[in-house]
C-alpha cells in the first residue's frame, strides 16, 4: 500500500522546477485504497515516463519505489504480451529502459541512440533530428 505522505516527492518536483506538480500527479494515479491504478493500458508512454522517473527514488521513498514496481511489473507484462505498438518506435523505447533506465547510461551515448531509434519516426520533427545529429557529431 503506498503512503499519501511523500515529501521526499515534493522534494523531488522542486528540485526540477514543478514545485509539487510531481507529488499532485503521482497521488491522482493512486485509488483511494493506496493502490496504483491500472487504467494505464492505453497508455503505455505515461507508463514509461513514470517507470523512468520513479528511478529518481531516494532512500526511504516508499511511493517511488512502489511505482518503479509498478512500472516494471506492467510493461513488461505488455511486451510479453506484444501489446506494445512498434509505430513510433515505442517497443524499441520500452525494451531500451527496461534494459537500464535513461538516468543510469552515459547521457552522450544516450544521444546517439535516440538518433537512431528516431531516424524512422515519421512524429519526430525532421530539423530537430537534424540538429540533433550536428550536434553528436560536433564533439
Amino acid at each position: 500500500m503506498i503512503q499519501r505522505t511523500t515529501p521526499g516527492m515534493n522534494g523531488v518536483a522542486k528540485h526540477h522546477g514543478h514545485g509539487g506538480a510531481v507529488t499532485v500527479a503521482m497521488m491522482a494515479a493512486i485509488d483511494e485504497i493506496g493502490n496504483f491504478k491500472v487504467r494505464c493500458e492505453n497508455q503505455i508512454r505515461g507508463l514509461l515516463s513514470l517507470y523512468e522517473a520513479s528511478y529518481i527514488e531516494k532512500e526511504g521513498e516508499t511511493v517511488l519505489k512502489e511505482a518503479m514496481d509498478f512500472a516494471t511489473e506492467q510493461l513488461k507484462e505488455f511486451m510479453e504480451e506484444g501489446s506494445v505498438p512498434e509505430a513510433g518506435g515505442l517497443r524499441d523505447q520500452v525494451a531500451h529502459a527496461l534494459q537500464l533506465p535513461l538516468n543510469w547510461r552515459l547521457e552522450r551515448v544516450q544521444h546517439r541512440w535516440f538518433i537512431e531509434a528516431f531516424r524512422g519516426d515519421d512524429t519526430i520533427n525532421p530539423l530537430l533530428l537534424e540538429f540533433a545529429k550536428l550536434d553528436f557529431n560536433m564533439i
